[in-house]
């Protein structure tokens, strides 16, 4: 086998260049499914959910995590 020949198989490049209004329709027809395919996807993709978030202030110098209950008063 010469390193110039091509190897010996199915050449998809000139089967479609051979039989083009096969190729021609074959192309309307993808393009056809795919776009049906695409406007019955799906709206909603994520499931709805909610963030919880808890925010906590303290009102006075010092107070940490201790004191946080009683609102830095001592009882």
């Amino acid at each position: 086998m010469n390193p110039q020949e091509p190897k010996a198989g199915f050449n998809l490049s000139k089967w479609a260049l051979d039989h083009t209004a096969l190729t021609r329709f074959l192309m309307v027809v993808l393009l056809i499914l795919g776009a049906a395919a695409y406007f019955q996807l799906g709206q909603d993709e994520d499931p709805p959910f909610t963030f919880r978030i808890m925010v906590v202030r303290t009102f006075g110098l010092g107070d940490g995590p201790a004191n946080g209950r009683t609102g830095g008063r001592q009882n």
